[in-house]
Formats: C-alpha cells, sequence, structure tokens
C-alpha cells in the first residue's frame, strides 16, 4: 500500500470521549474505510459517512454542526456571568452571600474579644472594623479554527514537499464585579451574645472557612504591646484575603487527511470561567458611637488606608484578569 494511500485518523478530545485507539485506519482507492474502537463503540469512516456506533453522520454536514455548536461551547465572555454557580440559582447566592458576611462578623466579634484571645486585644474595644468584599466573575471564550495543506513539490518521491498552515481566532471576555461595604462597631459586637464555639464555617474552603481574622488582629495587638516598637498605638491596620478558583474547557476535533489537516495544533474551542473572592478589613478607631440605626465610622487615617488597599486590589485584579 503506497502511502498515498495509507490514512490515519486521530480523534483528540480534552472531555475524555475518545480514550485510546484500537486500530489504525487504512484506506484503499475502491472501498475507503477505517475502523476503530473506542470504549466499546464502533467508529467506522469512510468517504461518504460517519458511523459511531449506529448512527451515521455525514462529512460534509460536519462543518455545519461544528459551526452550530460553536457559540454554545464558547458562549463565555458574550453575556453577563453569573455570580451565582453551576447548578444555583439566585436563592443559593443570597445564601451564599448571607453565609460569607456571618462568617466575618464572627471571626471580627471572636477577635476583639478580650475573654477568647486574651488582655492584649483589648485596646481596640473602642475601635471598628470596615469591611469591603469583592465578589469578581471572569468568563473567556475563544474560537481558533485551524489547517494544515501538504501537496507534493517537484520530485514527491524524494521527499520534496510544499506545506501550507494557517488559522483564524476570535475570544471574548466579560467581567462582573460586586462590591459590598459595611463597617462593624467592635462596642455594639462586644456587647452581643459571647461566641464560645467555633465559627460557623471554620472547617470549609476557600471563603467559607478560617480567615485567620483573630490571628490577624492578635499578631498586631501583640506587636503594639512591645515596648519601643511602635510609638503609640496604631493609627490603624488592614487586612486582605483573596481567594481565586478557575475552570477551564477546551475541545478540539482533528481531521487528518492525505494532504489536508483540519486543526492540527491549536485548541478548537476554548472556555474558562474565574471566580475572585477579595476580602479587605481596616481596624480604626471610631470617630463617635454610632447611635441605634446608624453605621459606624472608622477615622479618615483608616478610611484613607482601606481606600488604597482597595485601588490596589483593583489594579491587581485588572492585570490579571488580561493575562
Amino acid at each position: 500500500m503506497s502511502p498515498q494511500s495509507a490514512l490515519k485518523i486521530e480523534i483528540a478530545s480534552k472531555l475524555n470521549f475518545f480514550t485510546e485507539f484500537s486500530r489504525a485506519c487504512s484506506r484503499s482507492r475502491t472501498n475507503p474505510t477505517c475502523n476503530l474502537s473506542t470504549d466499546g463503540r464502533m467508529i467506522r469512516l469512510d468517504a461518504q459517512e460517519l458511523w459511531v456506533g449506529r448512527t451515521m453522520l455525514k462529512p460534509r454536514y460536519l462543518l455545519t454542526l461544528m459551526m452550530a455548536v460553536a457559540p454554545g461551547l464558547s458562549g463565555c465572555g458574550l453575556y453577563v456571568p453569573d455570580t451565582h454557580g453551576l447548578g444555583q440559582d439566585q436563592l443559593d447566592e443570597i445564601a451564599d452571600e448571607n453565609e460569607i458576611v456571618n462568617q466575618i462578623k464572627c471571626e471580627i466579634h471572636r477577635a476583639a474579644d478580650p475573654q477568647i484571645n486574651g488582655a492584649s486585644v483589648a485596646w481596640i474595644d473602642t475601635w471598628a472594623a470596615k469591611v469591603s468584599l469583592i465578589l469578581t466573575v471572569d468568563e473567556k471564550g475563544s474560537l481558533n479554527p485551524g489547517f494544515s495543506l501538504t501537496e507534493p513539490h517537484s520530485a514527491p518521491a524524494k521527499g520534496q514537499l510544499f506545506s501550507l498552515s494557517g488559522g483564524i481566532g476570535a475570544s471574548a471576555d466579560a467581567t462582573r464585579k460586586e462590591t459590598i461595604g459595611f463597617t462593624f462597631s467592635i462596642p455594639d459586637l462586644l456587647k452581643e451574645r459571647q461566641i464560645t464555639n467555633q465559627c460557623a464555617n471554620e472547617n470549609g474552603v476557600l471563603i467559607h472557612s478560617d480567615l485567620k481574622i483573630a490571628d490577624f488582629v492578635q499578631v498586631k495587638s501583640n506587636l503594639a504591646k512591645i515596648p519601643g516598637t511602635i510609638p503609640g498605638p496604631y493609627t490603624a491596620f488592614t487586612y486582605q484575603a483573596t481567594f481565586i478558583v478557575t475552570y477551564s474547557g477546551n475541545i478540539t476535533p482533528t481531521w487528518k487527511l492525505v494532504r489536508f489537516t483540519a486543526n492540527p495544533g491549536s485548541n478548537f474551542l476554548t472556555a474558562s470561567r474565574m471566580r475572585t473572592n477579595d476580602l479587605v478589613i481596616t481596624f480604626a478607631p471610631l470617630t463617635s458611637a454610632s447611635a441605634p440605626g446608624q453605621t459606624a465610622q472608622i477615622a479618615p487615617t483608616g478610611e484613607t488606608q482601606h481606600a488604597s488597599a482597595l485601588i490596589g486590589e483593583a489594579v491587581a485584579s485588572g492585570i490579571q484578569s488580561r493575562q
């Protein structure tokens, strides 16, 4: 059999639909066929038809089918993304954010309680904690079809071949960012019922976990107590934590004929989703005791430090989303 009558088909998919090839394919001039079995499913390709099990697809319809499903597979980045996860709805999103805020409140309460963390934290019982929670979802999608064409040149028997490859690409990126801010008056928190047990989500993961706020406050409080280290008490101190979760996937159907190969190298369809949760907490003195129904306010130095932290977070987030 000449090299021109040999055909080897490689179907690569990161969806693990095809896992291994059992046989190479052969093609003759009179009856071009290819048989291979994967996971117990027989696939047969001939000049006119593609059979997957007992289902027949005509090759001339494959391109149309591929272009039809492309918007669905690479739809990430074309619309404003949902902040809730796959299989969740708006009620789940409300419950999720309520859980995060209550975890933050619980940890700040425990961090400032001298009965839990000792007398070293007693000096912040007239302070407040300004909190900013930034929830960001970034979705990206790309479509990158490519081809490779190989033609015999002047002396194909001597291996002189002409090769041409090319491709096009398109991508989309959509980002949704939500920022919520609130301030906890530590004197008001200490008036509430004492928290004797761990906070609800300390054994969880990511932002639904132990945020180590008490560790941060205790270390900084002890540092302030060391003679000669800091000239006077803190003006403010800020804590930041960032959690990033990224999901991505791609699919690349490949057709390799004698002279033509479709999608020889690049990923054809790619989609990704990145969810970022940023937490910024600034501890600073209260400007005045908050009256019932009024929001506590921290000192101007604390406000300035908190705003600077938010600007830095926004710059870092913008750089990361463009990578």
